[in-house]
This record gives C-alpha cells, sequence and structure tokens, in this order.
C-alpha cells in the first residue's frame, strides 16, 4: 500500500501488527517495506493510505519519534 502524509510521494508500507485498544477502536502499524527509517510526524500528524482497490483512508498518528521505523 502507499502512504503519504500530504506533502510529497508516497511510500510503499506493509501492515505489521493489530492491537486491540478499546471497544471498535484498533491500533495499526505500518512499516516500510524494505525496513527502512520513516519521515518524522508529530505527535496528531495524519497519514493517507491508499489501497489497492483505490480507496484512500486516512489515520491519525499516535506516535512519534525522530526517525521511526513504524507508524
Amino acid at each position: 500500500m502507499n502512504a503519504g502524509t500530504g506533502g510529497g510521494a508516497g511510500l510503499k508500507l506493509r501492515l505489521t501488527a493489530i492491537r486491540y485498544a478499546a471497544r471498535d477502536t484498533h491500533l495499526f502499524e505500518f512499516a516500510r517495506e524494505d525496513g527502512g527509517p520513516l519521515p518524522p510526524a508529530t505527535p496528531g500528524s495524519h497519514i493517507d493510505l491508499a489501497l489497492p482497490n483505490g480507496m484512500v483512508r486516512q489515520y491519525s498518528l499516535v506516535y512519534a519519534a525522530a526517525a521511526p521505523r513504524s507508524y
């Protein structure tokens, strides 16, 4: 799947984990397919995911680091 933070070319990401957070709420973890670091993001940032079926989904980022390995 391709992901973009609104300001540039998309990244190829892979879903690496799904965690239960609360009723009707799950945390999805995405990482680069090549294992490299992702662009930094601030808490409250969003990411757009372009799915293979053409749909685009937007998710809030809940973890921020200087050079994150996953969102």
